[in-house]
């Protein structure tokens, strides 16, 4: 008899999930801000299973399937997000697929669709195996506001390729060049007649993320395939999230918000990050979406964020343009660069994957790229 078996989340089951995904991940999560992430999410359709070894009954691995709303094309569909898929490190990683495979079976009960983000390796080749398909590749960008956060990201980078992080020291004049790349960034003629509002943290409330919503509701049928923005989503993910501090910067005519950019504060090693969300202007006005950027970088340096990041889909709505003219650098081809000089080949970058159940979503659309406007709110939104 297998000592391995699988079962649906029970009531209880959180403090062993907690305590594992703390081992694997080394991160320090809590029971409160699991229930946040999972019990709490408004579309929560209990989409999570552990596998217990009937031994110990204790709970060894976790697959979880986040269930987020997507708009496609004006349709509103339930996908889920491959999350926490964990299994002790005393029992062999192969047995995983065949969990995996069963709980994919299981989903289609449930959601149109499923979809994994920054994959890449091991988790990568399990989803191909079942079926998953590239959509495009993930891209992030880079801004560094000050000599602090080149530091700490070149330890981090030098730590990924397992070398001295004294290294970070010997190639600080980099920061020069990359700092008058910063300084080089356009703006473009700021939205005239039109009130530029910023909320701290304390000052976002439901109603604000409501009129966010709305104003999303009204404009947003040039984004094809992009996260469905409800109220309940905005504060679940926004209002309610105990991981992270949120800044909200809009542009108002006589009331009604046109456009809008919302901001993380996010703090590890005492250096503090400002991760792009969500940004959105009506008919997709390139001044406004600058001036909310502008407005974002210089309120948040003030607040001694080192480091700006903002995640794209390569193919996808064109805002590797507007983050190249604000000053961004795209980490993954640089990395990529790096890795192809160094050591003569190539990485592999990572990939947005995505499968399909709902026979009316159209594959060729769905699949193209181009269709998508892709950024933080795809992901789980805790912190880094």
């Amino acid at each position: 008899m297998p000592r391995l078996i699988s079962r649906p989340f029970q009531p209880g089951d959180e403090g062993e999930i907690v305590a594992l995904y703390n081992l694997i991940t080394g991160r320090d999560r809590t029971v409160e801000q699991h229930q946040w992430e999972w019990l709490e999410n408004p579309n929560y359709c209990n989409s999570m299973w552990v596998i217990v070894d009937k031994v110990t009954n204790k709970i060894v691995g976790h697959h979880g399937l986040l269930p987020i709303k997507l708009s496609i094309f004006g349709k509103t569909y339930l996908a889920g997000k491959t999350e926490n898929t964990i299994l002790h490190p005393d029992y062999k990683s192969g047995i995983y697929f065949l969990f995996e495979k069963r709980f994919f079976e299981e989903a289609k009960k449930t959601f149109d669709l499923l979809y994994t983000t920054s994959s890449y390796g091991v988790p990568r080749k399990i989803r191909e195996r079942l079926g998953y398909q590239v959509v495009g590749k993930d891209e992030c960008y880079l801004r560094l506001a000050s000599f602090r956060g080149f530091l700490f990201l070149s330890k981090i980078f030098f730590k990924k390729f397992k070398l001295p992080e004294f290294l970070a020291y010997l190639i600080s004049p980099l920061y020069i060049p990359i700092k008058i790349f910063s300084l080089q960034a356009k703006r473009l003629s700021s939205s005239h007649g039109l009130e530029l509002k910023v909320f701290g943290s304390k000052a976002i409330s439901p109603d604000l993320l409501a009129s966010l919503a709305e104003c999303w509701k009204r404009n947003h049928s040039k984004h094809e395939i992009t996260i469905d923005r409800s109220v309940e989503y905005f504060n679940w993910r926004i209002f309610q999230n105990p991981y992270l501090s949120h800044r909200v910067f809009t542009f108002e005519d006589k009331g009604e918000v046109l456009g809008y950019a919302i901001f993380s504060v996010q703090e590890k090693m005492q250096v503090k990050k400002g991760v792009l969300i969500d940004l959105f202007a009506k008919n997709d006005c390139q001044q406004m979406l600058s001036s909310l950027m502008h407005k974002g970088l210089r309120v948040l340096r003030a607040e001694d964020v080192s480091v700006f990041s903002a995640t794209t889909l390569g193919s996808g709505f064109n805002m590797s343009g507007l983050l190249k003219n604000l000053g961004f650098l795209p980490v993954n081809q640089l990395l990529g660069f790096y890795h192809k000089l160094f050591y003569k080949k190539t990485i592999s970058q990572p990939t947005l994957l995505a499968t399909i159940f709902n026979p009316k979503i159209n594959l060729d659309e769905f699949f193209n790229g181009e269709n998508w406007y892709y950024n933080e709110l795809f992901s789980e939104g805790i912190s880094w």
